[in-house]
């Protein structure tokens, strides 16, 4: 008996249908990342092989690193490279320089003066004008060998020297000297000499006004007090190591950013006191102030003038802001004259008073209408208003307030003039 036909498979549908085979074509393997490696030893001893041998030859020691730049792959061993700069051996655990029998003899470490130093640094800021990663690398390796400042002996000195020229050239930023506040190292006076040699060292490259400014913009004088052991941190105690340093107009600098932060302090009270206390009661606190502080008239009148003037909401409708201003002048004029006892301090009074309207320019049209009546008032007086009008205006918006007060100013002429005729027929 015939067996039935076996029926055919189905077809295979699009979905499994085997791709072509292709013919004369390899699949490319996909290619793995290289991992190289890092060996700082090995970099080492590369760096080592290509410097010169002789320490007095800086000037191919400066070529071959600027030669071997790629060679050498300074971009991956930046932490390595600048612990051989100055150090001369790389850094184990604890800080000690590890050199393996041969240092770099052309390290900060090795160099016998401060014209060595300063011949090595001056090679790194060369190649930190080149290479735009070094001093973020540099600032990063600096934060890890200023933990070690108390192991390096005299060394530690170089390297604060190093840090000062880096500073003042502007390699690396001035906060990079708080790497150096840790408690060991402040309580045993290693971080206040650090900050002292670098401060020194500073001043020889750029003037002192080129410090204090950086130590401002740096908010340094907020920081200062950390670097010195807490038994050393008085006013008293941190002037006197400068003054002793050669370093004086750092302590007066700080004493005046002090200064500074509490007439800002007292503005603040101020302003807060207007708005709740009786203009008799802030009179008394503003006299306070000035008593504890030691402030002289001068002083306590502009601050009480930005008090008053920081309490107006200045916000409404240019058409109305004269009247406001009027109307405040003549509600606090009492308190103002009574510090404006001397001609010195009207015209103190009236270089804040241009000073403040320049910087808001909603007031800046209203500055004769304040005057005139300040002058109203008796806060301040004629000879006041024009000597502020021939001499004694500050630079802030001079050109616009001048022309701005001459018809007042011809006006108080004239007035003058006639008093004088009318005293000269008698």
């Amino acid at each position: 008996m015939s067996q039935p036909a076996k029926a055919a498979p189905p077809a295979p549908t699009q979905q499994q249908q085997k791709p072509p085979a292709l013919t004369g074509h390899r699949l490319r393997q996909r290619k793995r990342a290289v991992v190289h490696k890092f060996e700082p030893e090995a970099f080492r001893d590369q760096f080592l092989e290509l410097i010169p041998a002789d320490p007095a030859d800086i000037e191919q020691y400066s070529d071959v690193i600027e030669a071997n730049e790629v060679k050498l792959d300074i971009k991956r061993y930046a932490d390595t490279f600048f612990e051989l700069f100055f150090t001369g051996g790389l850094i184990a655990p604890g800080g000690v320089i590890a050199t393996d029998g041969r240092p770099n003899p052309f390290s900060v470490f090795s160099a016998e003066s401060a014209a060595d130093v300063k011949a090595r640094v001056n090679i790194l800021t060369k190649l930190a004008r080149r290479l735009k990663y070094i001093p973020r690398t540099l600032e990063e390796t600096l934060s890890h060998l200023l933990q070690y400042i108390h192991k390096f002996g005299d060394n530690s000195d170089k390297l604060a020297a190093s840090v000062g020229i880096l500073i003042a050239n502007g390699t690396i930023p001035l906060t990079v000297l708080s790497h150096t506040i840790k408690d060991h190292l402040v309580n045993e006076g290693h971080t206040k000499k650090f900050l002292t040699i670098a401060l020194q060292t500073y001043v020889k490259e750029q003037s002192m006004d080129h410090l204090t400014a950086a130590m401002r913009k740096a908010g340094m004088e907020v920081k200062m007090p950390e670097f010195f052991p807490v038994t050393k941190r008085s006013d008293k105690d941190i002037t006197q190591h400068f003054e002793e340093a050669g370093l004086k107009p750092i302590s007066e600098f700080l004493a005046k950013q002090q200064s500074q932060q509490l007439k800002e302090a007292a503005r603040d009270e101020l302003r807060e006191k207007i708005g709740n206390e009786t203009p008799a009661e802030i009179k008394t606190a503003a006299k306070h102030l000035m008593t504890t502080n030691k402030w002289t008239e001068q002083e306590t009148v502009t601050i009480l003038w930005d008090s008053i003037m920081s309490s107006v909401d200045w916000s409404s409708r240019g058409d109305q802001i004269e009247t406001l201003a009027v109307k405040t002048v003549g509600t606090w004029a009492p308190i103002l004259a009574t510090f404006c006892t001397s001609p010195k301090t009207e015209i103190a009074l009236l270089v804040r008073v241009q000073q403040y309207m320049h910087d808001d320019s909603r007031l800046m049209k209203h500055f004769r209408v304040v005057v005139q009546n300040l002058y109203k008032h008796d806060v301040v007086s004629e000879a006041a208003v024009l000597y502020w009008y021939e001499k004694g205006a500050a630079p802030q918006g001079k050109t616009v307030f001048i022309k701005q007060m001459e018809p007042f100013v011809n006006w108080l002429r004239e007035a003058d003039e006639e008093s004088d005729e009318d005293e000269d027929d008698e």
